[in-house]
């Protein structure tokens, strides 16, 4: 789909024109040749009002005015010549001009290059082919063109897996050998993901994240791109909670973040997962989460990546919406961060990002990977959900004391900043922590372990940006 800009300078153009009685380039003569006699009597001080309307890589559109009648013949053209009388002598010396007698037009001029400034020009012409006006211009570029997409047969990539380096064991490890200079970053799908999206979609997601994730930040995303060979650990991207089939890919770009089309693909690579620990296991099922203010809400956890991460669905009884749960093996805990769900059509109020989050008692939020929880089994035996309470750090520097109250569905709308409930939850309430955890339902015969040591919220960045508390209803 052609990206459309909407240009919202509006270039006025006035001149002292001269009038009817004198052809600036017929020596006094009016239109037809005899001064007594005029066959078309044009507007003294003829003004053009130009505007970009829309513009794509090969067309634009421009909206014409001018102070006239219908009776005033006049020409409009783009043009990357810099010497506009000159690109004027030009057009007319070809003799394929259509003169316009609207006062009021939008044209479109087409086949245009993309990425290519350009000047439109609009000037009153007589119809014996003589301008009787100084010409108005407006300066317009084309937007980029659609990338096309090509394996780079200089990039090649090998799967290694585990490769131990310096006594440090690295995981799903992965080479590119490079023969060129081209620029890329190299990234992980699964095979049925990428088999659905395409290699376009699948490089405009990627580019579009890490632009998201480096906004506001020091970095740039030539900070993110390499330039010859290099091997990688995909240890944090593979999840085999998405499949057990992926593929290591290589995406070209340039510095500004823009897809250069070249791409590489590894083969197939089939990746073994572990067993499930009975400590993991144990958890599979439904609970039903009881707040201190005695609301409840009875979620499933499912496999994920086993012995590292569980899916929780039925949270205010949304059963597709799949929340990740880490898994902490060694001290047999499970923690829930602040993430993102995806991006989802709300119909009228067009496209939001859903996120799962923590909550104040105040209503502070933040959209920031943040700990919201975690949860096992306590000394005493009981089986708890314990909130993340801590300071934060502010990006002005100052610390907020924050402690999670509670935990719910958003729906984040760009158009407008904004945020809205996803469901009708809000009216009864969350369940507020610290919650108690009682089984709803079983699939395993496996008994749940009390915490071996303290809770760990690893997962907060250094600085955060919050969100006003007010939530809106759609």
């Amino acid at each position: 789909m052609k990206k459309f800009f909407m240009l919202t300078a509006i270039a006025a153009v006035t001149f002292g024109l001269l009038g009817c009685e004198k052809d600036p380039q017929n020596d006094g003569t009016k239109p037809g040749g005899d001064p007594s006699k005029p066959s078309t009597e044009y507007t003294e001080n003829l003004t053009f009002t130009l505007e970009v309307a829309e513009v794509e890589a090969d067309q634009a559109k421009i909206k014409v005015e001018h102070n006239g009648t219908t009776k005033d013949t006049w020409y409009g053209f783009a043009t990357t010549e810099t010497d506009i009388e000159k690109a004027i002598e030009d057009i007319l010396a070809e003799g394929n001009v259509t003169l316009k007698k609207t006062t009021k037009t939008t044209m479109t001029v087409r086949n245009l290059e993309p990425e290519t400034e350009y000047t439109f020009v609009a000037v009153g012409i007589t119809a014996d082919g003589k301008t009787f006006s100084e010409p108005a211009t407006v300066k317009f570029t084309t937007a980029k063109g659609d990338v096309e997409y090509a394996e780079n047969a200089a990039w090649t990539i090998s799967y290694i897996g585990d490769y131990e380096q310096e006594g440090q064991l690295y995981t799903h490890v992965a080479v590119l050998e490079s023969t060129d200079e081209n620029p890329y970053f190299l990234t992980a799908w699964p095979k049925e993901a990428f088999d659905q999206t395409g290699i376009k979609a699948v490089a405009e997601a990627e580019i579009g994240s890490w632009l998201e994730y480096l906004s506001g930040s020091q970095y740039t995303f030539a900070d993110v791109l390499t330039v010859g060979s290099t091997m990688e650990t995909f240890a944090d991207v593979i999840d085999t909670q998405y499949g057990l089939d992926w593929y290591i890919i290589a995406i070209g770009a340039d510095e500004e973040g823009n897809a250069t089309g070249l791409y590489a693909i590894s083969d197939l690579i089939t990746i073994v997962e572990e067993e499930m620990t009975p400590e993991y296991e144990a958890w599979l099922g439904d609970w039903t989460f009881t707040g201190a203010n005695n609301l409840t809400q009875t979620v499933t956890f499912s496999k994920g990546s086993a012995n590292k991460t569980f899916k929780m669905t039925g949270y205010e009884g949304q059963a597709d919406l799949e929340v990740i749960v880490l898994w902490d093996a060694e001290n047999q805990y499970w923690q829930i961060n602040n993430q993102k769900l995806g991006t989802y059509n709300f119909g009228a109020d067009g496209d939001g990002d859903i996120y799962f989050i923590g909550k104040d008692v105040e209503g502070n939020l933040f959209l920031n990977e943040i700990p919201i929880c975690v949860g096992g089994m306590l000394e005493d035996g009981t089986m708890a959900c314990l909130p993340f309470e801590g300071e934060l750090e502010m990006q002005d520097g100052s610390t907020f004391p924050y402690v999670v109250n509670d935990m719910l569905f958003v729906a984040y709308f760009a158009s407008d900043n904004s945020l809205s409930y996803i469901s009708g939850t809000f009216q009864t309430g969350y369940p507020t922590f610290p919650m108690t955890i009682t089984p709803a339902a079983r699939t395993s015969t496996h008994s749940v372990k009390k915490f071996k040591s303290g809770i760990d919220f690893s997962k907060m960045p250094m600085t955060l940006k919050s969100y006003p508390s007010n939530l809106t209803i759609r």
